[in-house]
């Protein structure tokens, strides 16, 4: 499945929203120099109890900037507890440890991904999902983002306006970074028309992302970001 990284996060955004859970905070960010650990509290907002289970999603960028989700093929993430059963209105903190290496080649991300448990009679687990009256199952997921990394990455990002006013950005970097975050060496004088143009983007590591012609004016040329 390959989608673009905040359409998808939005998506369950909205999703965690409408059934009354609030994740916080949405996005985590571990630098694995100075720690290895944090933490998500979940609220359950609804009027029912609501069962959750904790697990991890490896999501492995492709180079046209969208996603695949796939098991951790190691035990390199901890989340403690690893179920709850939330009261209407309780809140949970879930513990997140990283344990794989600190020395990284590039930048990995993850969903910490938390899913509905149906629970029967007696307190039993129910395998199906649960069966409405409509006759549709549902099964409802809850992410938030959680990105690893370490000092000694970086990114490389690279915009190229084309004749047409098409733009590519180009990531050769070892680290993921955001396109609220850069500014463009040569097009200082016109950074808002830049950031207007480029909108909110998520630029994982070895990545190209080409995105619609602008309508603002911009010069042709190739100019290099740095992160502000």
């Amino acid at each position: 499945m390959r989608r673009y990284i905040f359409g998808g996060f939005i998506s369950c955004f909205l999703c965690a929203q409408a059934f009354g859970i609030t994740l916080f905070p949405t996005v985590i960010e571990l630098n694995t120099d100075h720690r290895v650990t944090s933490q998500l509290v979940v609220t359950n907002n609804s009027t029912r109890d609501l069962p959750l289970e904790a697990n991890v999603r490896r999501l492995k960028f492709l180079p046209d900037g969208t996603f695949q989700t796939s098991d951790l093929s190691s035990e390199v993430m901890f989340v403690f507890p690893p179920a709850a059963m939330l009261a209407p209105g309780e809140r949970q903190v879930f513990r997140i440890q990283w344990l794989g290496n600190r020395s990284l080649e590039t930048s990995q991300s993850y969903f910490v991904r938390f899913s509905t448990v149906n629970i029967g009679q007696n307190n039993a687990r129910i395998d199906n999902p649960i069966g409405l009256t409509t006759g549709i199952n549902l099964q409802v997921h809850y992410n938030a983002l959680l990105h690893i990394h370490s000092s000694s990455l970086e990114p490389d990002v690279n915009l190229h306006i084309d004749e047409q006013g098409k733009l590519t950005l180009t990531n050769s970097g070892s680290r993921f970074t955001y396109t609220s975050l850069l500014h463009f060496k040569g097009l200082e004088s016109q950074n808002q028309k830049v950031h207007e143009a480029l909108g909110e983007q998520f630029i994982p590591p070895r990545s190209i992302i080409t995105l619609p012609s602008s309508l603002n004016y911009l010069p042709v040329g190739t100019y290099h970001g740095y992160e502000n």
